[in-house]
């Protein structure tokens, strides 16, 4: 992934796949934030994604509730 000949500052970086969670309240802006971020790395080269589980939690809360 990188040149460690071409940029000695990476020698001592370990490249391993690391999981972000945005926990907190509704209408807070931890999707703006975890849109921000993914945008970030993407730009600086590291490969990123991003979900958002809100509507399948809602689906499976309607569908116990909803009994």
């Amino acid at each position: 992934m990188f040149d460690v000949d071409l940029c000695p500052d990476f020698a001592n970086v370990i490249v391993a796949p690391c999981v972000v969670i945005m926990v907190g309240l509704p209408a807070r802006g931890k999707t703006y934030m975890s849109k921000k971020l993914t945008r970030y790395l993407n730009w600086i080269g590291i490969d990123t994604k991003g979900s958002s589980d809100f509507v399948t939690w809602c689906v499976v809360w309607l569908q116990v509730f909803s009994k």
